[in-house]
C-alpha cells in the first residue's frame, strides 16, 4: 500500500512539473538559436506540423517550431523566430501512423537569419 501511494505521489509531482515547464498556448515569444529543419523527415514532430523544425536555444533547450506550409525551405542555421505557442492534439486511429499525443510548439509568424 505504501509503495502504491508513493508511486501516485511521484507521478502527480512529475505531471505537475512537466506542465509547469510547458509554455502556455497563445503566449507570444521571440527566440534565437540554431535551427534544424525536419520538413520531409520522418520525425514525431511531423505528426503535428508539415513544415516543422527544431530550434536549439543557447541554454540547450530544444523548441519545436512550425512554419506555414507554403514557406520555402529555411537554409540558415542560426535563426530568430517570432510567433505564438500552440498545442495540437493527435488522435490515434487505425490509419494514422502517429500515436496519440499532444505537442506544444512555436507557430512562426516571422523569422530572420542571424
Amino acid at each position: 500500500m505504501r509503495i502504491y501511494l508513493l508511486c501516485i505521489l511521484l507521478f502527480t509531482g512529475l505531471s505537475a512539473m512537466t506542465s509547469v515547464n510547458q509554455p502556455k498556448t497563445g503566449k507570444k515569444a521571440t527566440l534565437t538559436g540554431n535551427f534544424k529543419s525536419l520538413k520531409g523527415v520522418m520525425h514525431h514532430y511531423s505528426c503535428y506540423c508539415y513544415n516543422v523544425g527544431e530550434l536549439t536555444l543557447d541554454n540547450g533547450k530544444k523548441v519545436p517550431v512550425c512554419f506555414p506550409d507554403d514557406q520555402p525551405e529555411i537554409t540558415c542555421t542560426r535563426i530568430r523566430v517570432k510567433g505564438t505557442y500552440e498545442t495540437t492534439h493527435v488522435d490515434a486511429s487505425g490509419t494514422n501512423p502517429c500515436g496519440e499525443g499532444d505537442l506544444t510548439y512555436l507557430k512562426v509568424i516571422s523569422y530572420t537569419c542571424k
